[in-house]
C-alpha cells in the first residue's frame, strides 16, 4: 500500500502529537516523583524531543509537497486518467 503525501502528512503530524503528549505526561510524573533530572529520564526525553521535532518537520514537508501536487497518488492519477 501507498501512501499519498498528504496521508503520510498527517500520520507524521499525529505520530508527532503522541509523542508530545508522552513527552508532557512522562516529564510531568518525573517532576512530581524528583527524578526529571535523572540521565535515564534525561535521555528519554531528548529522544522523544528528537523524534517529535522530526515528525513535525517531515510533516510541514509532505504538506507541502501535496500542496503543490506532488504527491505520489497526484502523479498516479494523472497517468492513469491519461491511459484511459
Amino acid at each position: 500500500m501507498k501512501l499519498s503525501e498528504h496521508s503520510r502528512a498527517i500520520l507524521y503530524l499525529l505520530m508527532s502529537v503522541a509523542c508530545l503528549i508522552w513527552l508532557v505526561q512522562s516529564g510531568s510524573e518525573a517532576a512530581k516523583a524528583g527524578t526529571f533530572f535523572t540521565w535515564p529520564n534525561l535521555v528519554f526525553v531528548l529522544c522523544l524531543l528528537i523524534v517529535t521535532g522530526y515528525g513535525i518537520f517531515a510533516g510541514v514537508q509532505s504538506w507541502r509537497n501535496a500542496d503543490e501536487g506532488n504527491g505520489d497518488d497526484d502523479e498516479q492519477s494523472r497517468q492513469d486518467r491519461d491511459e484511459q
